[in-house]
């Protein structure tokens, strides 16, 4: 049974550390597209929730370790100091003296032993079962000094105000000293300008270490080839040389999940925030750097959709509990905060407005959903909280498969490699987001120049055939952008936003069809080259001329025309039958192909077909008719009575009325199935989903008609509406009411008329009716 997460996520913040309780505990297999998790959900008060691997670490409290106020890392506990980081990056701390506590900067102890200080017995050392005391705060118009004011560490606490050298906290309670690492080891706390550039407060980083990502226009520029618009990011300026430093350098993580997104806003493109991920374009092993994973391989696309990973064998059953695809997505801020990891509805990639429960149903197995909107662009804005990134995933069993993304907007010099056919030549990728309302806004103004939005979503499932039946292969969400102009936000443009989820098969029907036309055209041209020598020997055609072969092209046109609508209707009602009545998989929705084909040979057979009835119509146009009176004058005494004409102009009329006589009424044919179709709703079966309904509900409000379905169900309600008649008219109707044919052959009989029907100049019909 798949779980199903509904996790109240909220912004992390050091205020709300309740979000921090959060917790999977997972374990990381060979791969790091599968991912293993177990137990509950919440990580306990010695663990802190690592977001690049989805688990629980421990925070060994023997080692002075505590998780941080946002429950993202370890950190010293107060009353240790960190010494430094070993080689697999993790932190060592060191107990302070009984009555010493940790700096605010963690590296040093202070002693609290202050004649002016109380304190408080409410800490215990996490090396012992003794308890320590700490030191009671400063007044509120006073901060707490740990330094001299030329920034060397006085021996205990003092509420001073913060020496010359030393930088005041944001809420001015203490003196925070520059990073050590900053000032190759002095203790000034200027930045020296020129060897160093002045990030960000407290960010003091060489000019060695920022060589790739200069302090230029062109580091912050963004290019918008849709509308042709460039952009000197504020995102950018603000921030990227900044994260880039703090991510390269400090190895902080969320400064790296800031880069990336920055990476993404800008759809992959190489330079800028991208090249700091250069170098990581593979699937991440389980010792992964805090670099976060943007990029499969180059040339790994067909790799990675043939994969063969996810065991959970999917049905159609509408009482399975395996019927959908459960999704999860993980959820970022610009700024790199993670933001929770929540199960995704199908309301959560869709723009378009909808009722939630026809929304829902996007990820209904084996049926394809297609919305389209039209949207203003104050429409989108209202309804958008902030710009968010998302890391797609599918939950199966107890384990999340990572699902990679294909942004058709990716451009690599001046291809678009995503856009081409040629599988091996796409990019995958990992994150993505909705909209985009922060990265194109000019350093110069706060207006916004360029806002980027989804413009079309396609989520594509193949599904496995033979023994793996059920099991599907790696979903692909295909994305497309558009972009919003501060002149189309004015105007109010309206915009066109779609989603699809489309389920598909890699099907041999086309080729059957193929196959059967191959054999049955073979045989029809034989069929008929023997019909027109049976033609030419009743017209007196004794040699092949070009009429000959105009007559050959006439018969074969119509056969032709029976032959293609044959095998392309039974193709249709195969496709009907077995996608509606099968709970196993085994045939998927008719596919884009097998729709053309289907399209392509009705229109073919049709145009054929008139063909053969123009054909037909002068056939019959040419036909003589002869009506021949055996009927004797009779003489009498006095003269001799002629034949009356009156009874040849009746057997005449009584031909012209037969004319028209048909097994069916067209009447009745065509109300028949429109009554069916239309009234009782039978077009509802062609709706693409695996269930038969005759009415719309709610779940398949987006699910459109399948055009190879339409054309099966009218296939199937033209033909009963027509059994039906056949079957009237010819046991009940024709035996106990009236049959034409035979009225017409008694009244010539009782007429003493035969009639002569001359097709061709050698063959004809005749109906004796000589008494």
């Amino acid at each position: 049974m798949a779980l199903t997460f509904n996790w109240p996520f909220k912004k992390l913040s050091v205020v709300t550390p309740i979000l921090c309780l959060f917790q999977i505990n997972m374990v990381f297999m060979y791969s790091s597209e599968i991912i293993s998790f177990t137990g509950d959900i919440f990580c306990n008060k010695s663990e802190y929730f690592c977001i690049n691997d989805f688990k629980c670490t421990y925070c060994d409290p023997i080692k002075n370790l505590k998780p941080s106020a946002n429950k993202q890392s370890c950190i010293c506990n107060e009353l240790s100091r960190k010494i430094r980081k070993n080689k697999e990056e993790q932190l060592e701390c060191i107990s302070c003296k009984i009555g010493h506590i940790a700096t605010r900067d963690g590296h040093y102890c202070i002693s609290c032993t202050n004649s002016t200080q109380e304190f408080s017995n409410n800490v215990t050392l996490s090396t012992s079962n003794t308890k320590s005391s700490m030191c009671v705060k400063c007044s509120s118009d006073e901060i707490e000094v740990e330094r001299n004011l030329d920034g060397s560490l006085l021996p205990t606490i003092q509420c001073l105000r913060c020496a010359t050298g030393t930088r005041p906290s944001p809420d001015q309670t203490v003196c925070v000293p520059c990073p050590i690492n900053a000032f190759n080891g002095k203790s000034s706390c200027s930045c020296p300008s020129n060897s160093h550039d002045l990030l960000a407060p407290g960010v003091c980083a060489s000019h060695n270490e920022l060589t790739a990502w200069p302090d230029d226009s062109a580091t912050f520029t963004i290019e918008y080839p849709l509308s042709n618009q460039v952009v000197q990011s504020k995102l950018l300026k603000e921030n990227l040389r900044r994260d880039v430093y703090l991510c390269k350098v400090q190895r902080r993580s969320s400064a790296c999940q800031s880069v990336a997104n920055m990476c993404v806003l800008s759809h992959y493109r190489d330079g800028s925030a991208c090249s700091l991920f250069r170098d990581f374009k593979h699937i991440p092993s389980s010792g992964r750097e805090p670099y976060p994973w943007l990029y499969y391989g180059d040339g790994d696309a067909p790799t990675v959709l043939n994969r063969r990973k996810i065991p959970t064998r999917f049905s159609l059953d509408p009482g399975s509990e395996l019927n959908h695809l459960n999704l999860t997505i993980v959820r970022w801020a610009v700024n790199g905060t993670w933001l929770g990891m929540t199960s995704l509805r199908g309301s959560g990639l869709q723009l378009c407005p909808g009722e939630w429960t026809s929304q829902d149903a996007a990820f209904r197995f084996g049926s394809h959903y297609h919305q389209l909107c039209r949207l203003l662009p104050s429409q989108l804005l209202s309804s958008l909280r902030q710009t968010e990134l998302f890391d797609l995933y599918l939950q199966f069993n107890s384990s999340l498969y990572s699902l990679p993304v294909l942004n058709t907007n990716y451009q690599q010099g001046n291809r678009f490699p995503n856009k081409e056919a040629d599988v091996g030549q796409w990019q995958l990728m990992r994150r993505f987001f909705l909209v985009d309302t922060v990265s194109g806004k000019p350093v110069s103004t706060d207006k916004v120049e360029v806002i980027q939005f989804l413009q079309s979503a396609t989520l594509r499932i193949r599904t496995q055939q033979g023994e793996d039946q059920g099991r599907i292969y790696p979903p692909l969400l295909i994305l497309k952008y558009g972009e919003i102009t501060a002149k189309d936000l004015a105007a109010d443009k309206p915009l066109d936003v779609s989603f699809t989820v489309d389920f598909y098969m890699d099907s041999r029907v086309t080729y059957t069809i193929d196959i059967w036309l191959g054999v049955l055209c073979g045989l029809t041209v034989v069929w008929s080259a023997l019909q027109t020598w049976s033609h030419a020997k009743r017209s007196a055609h004794l040699v092949i001329d070009l009429l000959t072969l105009c007559q050959l092209c006439l018969v074969a046109a119509g056969h032709l025309s029976n032959v293609f609508f044959l095998v392309v209707g039974l193709a249709a009602v195969h496709s009907l039958v077995y996608y509606k009545g099968q709970s196993v998989t085994q045939v998927l929705l008719p596919s884009r192909a097998l729709d053309d084909y289907v399209h392509t040979y009705v229109i073919v057979a049709f145009s054929l077909k008139l063909v053969e009835v123009v054909n037909m119509m002068w056939q019959q146009m040419s036909v003589d008719i002869f009506l021949i009176d055996w009927e004797r004058p009779r003489a009498t005494k006095d003269n001799t009575q002629p034949v009356s004409i009156w009874r040849t102009y009746f057997v005449a009329n009584e031909w012209n009325e037969i004319q028209s006589e048909r097994r069916t009424s067209l009447s009745v044919q065509l109300v028949g199935t429109v009554l069916l179709i239309k009234v009782f709703g039978l077009e509802n079966w062609a709706v693409s989903d695996p269930d038969i309904n005759s009415t719309i509900t709610p779940e398949m409000l987006y699910r459109p008609a399948n055009f190879t379905l339409q054309f099966a169900v009218a296939i199937l309600v033209y033909v009963l509406v027509y059994v039906i008649q056949w079957l009237l008219l010819s046991v009940v109707y024709e035996r106990y009411i009236k049959n034409g044919i035979q009225e017409f052959v008694d009244v010539c009989s009782l007429a003493n008329i035969s009639v002569f029907i001359l097709t061709l100049e050698n063959f004809g019909y005749y109906i004796h009716g000589r008494i």
